[in-house]
């Protein structure tokens, strides 16, 4: 969550579940999956990703023998290696063909 505050300097608190009702306030609309565009912000809920959820940044959209596949960066979550981006340690880039089935897409 830290990554994706400090990439879009967002003044949002609460677990990354709460990011859907906050992102609105910071300016940023739902978008379908249709419309969703590299550097969207994903958001999962606590369903999801146990716990807190999980947000991240679009990276890529791909054809896949799937239909779509997406990659993500953000920290604390699947992929390698990891880095430093953004004063945010652990960020990595996370590929699936599945996860975006899932998520809520936020751009401004």
């Amino acid at each position: 969550m830290k990554y994706v505050k400090t990439r879009y300097v967002l003044n949002g608190v609460g677990d990354a579940w709460q990011w859907e009702a906050l992102l609105p306030a910071e300016g940023f609309t739902k978008m379908t999956v249709t419309t969703v565009r590299v550097g969207d912000i994903a958001v999962w809920d606590y369903n999801e990703e146990p716990d807190v959820g999980h947000i991240a940044i679009v990276q890529g959209i791909y054809p896949s023998s799937q239909g779509l596949a997406m990659s993500f960066r953000g920290a604390n979550q699947r992929g390698n290696p990891k880095f430093t981006e953004n004063g945010c340690n652990n960020v990595s880039d996370w590929v699936s063909a599945t996860a975006w089935a899932t998520a809520s897409f936020f751009h401004r």
